[in-house]
């Protein structure tokens, strides 16, 4: 779990707003230093409304993951590359950082020192299906499930549609990555 310190800066408000509000971080917001906020309220027509905003200093203890020993770029991590560590990460982007279990398989992009806190930018993970890989595919019908092997075209993270074939039959269909190696095909869409 994480620990949230906010050390508010600074407020702007618009006159005569009171209650909740929901405060966004700017998309380059880096913990460690002042972060802008912009402060939302529900309007009287049930939709969010701009009523200011809020510079603030963020610290957090969190669960990420840090280097084990220095790891040069285009490295494959391994287990024993990261280690989980709950603590304060630093100077990071505001975004969420993986777990060292998250990275495993993950290539990096550029050296990482020693302890460095490592982000999904500089070891993206591995996508859960590559292009030219086979992949269990699963078609329900109604109360009829079928699966398959098939050949993926594209690669994608688990969410994603890709492009997947039929070794025999060279028939092109969209799917859904579900998982690692594993699709759902879409019905009615090819």
């Amino acid at each position: 779990s994480a620990a949230v310190v906010v050390d508010l800066l600074e407020t702007s408000l618009r006159p005569g707003w009171s209650g909740a509000l929901t405060a966004r971080p700017s998309p380059a917001a880096r913990l460690g230093e002042p972060v802008d906020f912009q402060l939302s309220a529900t309007g009287p027509d049930g939709r969010a409304v701009s009523v200011g905003r809020a510079r603030a200093v963020l610290s957090v203890t969190v669960p990420h993951a840090r280097t084990t020993r220095l790891v040069p770029r285009g490295t494959v991590l391994a287990e024993e590359d990261v280690a989980s560590v709950t603590a304060d990460p630093g100077r990071v982007q505001l975004r969420p950082l993986p777990a060292a279990r998250d990275l495993v398989g993950a290539s990096t992009r550029r050296d990482l020192g020693d302890g460095e806190v490592v982000t999904f930018q500089a070891a993206p993970p591995p996508p859960d299906v590559r292009a030219g890989a086979p992949v269990q595919a699963v078609v329900t019908y109604g109360t009829v499930r079928v699966t398959a092997e098939l050949v993926a075209v594209d690669s994608g993270m688990a969410g994603a549609l890709v492009r997947v074939v039929n070794r025999d039959s060279r028939r092109e269909l969209r799917a859904r990555v579900t998982g690692p190696q594993m699709v759902e095909v879409i019905h009615g869409e090819n």
